[in-house]
């Protein structure tokens, strides 16, 4: 759980519960790790790939409707900040 938690950044607790709730949702499936007895391999489940397909079609349609109308450079510009933004936000924590 160490690396889930480290990718989240979150408490291993915080990683393993939530790791743990997607496993009892039928979102993931855990195998033990072939190279590491104490380790254990998550997969995606086929509803977990199918919500996955989902959410990005959500947000991708959400993304549409609030940029209507903007020019393809405005577009553009919005994402490079956005994307500034966030890697900034996270170079912080």
């Amino acid at each position: 759980m160490r690396s889930v938690a480290d990718y989240m950044r979150v408490a291993p607790s915080t990683a393993s519960r939530l790791v743990s709730d997607a496993v009892d949702a039928g979102y993931v499936e855990t195998t033990p790790s072939p190279s590491d007895r104490r380790s254990t391999t998550l997969r995606l489940t086929d509803a977990g790939r199918q919500l996955m397909r989902s959410s990005v079609a959500y947000q991708t349609k959400v993304y549409e409707q609030a940029t209507d109308g903007w020019s393809s450079e405005d577009k553009q510009v919005f994402e490079r900040l956005l994307v500034e933004f966030c890697n900034r936000l996270l170079s912080e924590l």
